[in-house]
């Protein structure tokens, strides 16, 4: 899901920045209610020249048994203000299924 929406909200530049701030920090995004784990994090929005405050919201796991964070989704605060049921409900179902190594869009311990 996420690999198919990146290169719509992030640039090579700003992906590698967000990527190595959940690298330094994999807890920071808050836990979303509902969502078994999920966390939302604020991201800037370089391609529109919006800060944190009025970017992009990703939504992500980090599971610190296996060193693995799962992008799942990322939405424009401007087109968005949450996450529609529908996107909640799937993500729900992303969040409890069970996930193969070759599945995951960023493993730490790959790269």
């Amino acid at each position: 899901m996420f690999r198919a929406l990146v290169k719509e909200y992030f640039d090579e530049e700003s992906l590698s920045v967000f990527i190595d701030r959940l690298i330094q920090m994999p807890t920071t995004g808050a836990l979303v209610p509902g969502l078994h784990g999920i966390r939302k994090i604020r991201a800037p929005d370089t391609l529109f020249n919006k800060g944190t405050r009025f970017g992009l919201r990703v939504l992500y796991s980090y599971h610190a048994e296996r060193q693995l964070i799962l992008l799942y989704l990322a939405y424009r605060k401007k087109d968005q203000l949450d996450i529609l049921p529908h996107q909640r409900a799937f993500l729900i179902h992303l969040a409890l299924s069970d996930y193969e190594d070759d599945d995951v869009w960023y493993n730490p311990r790959n790269n």
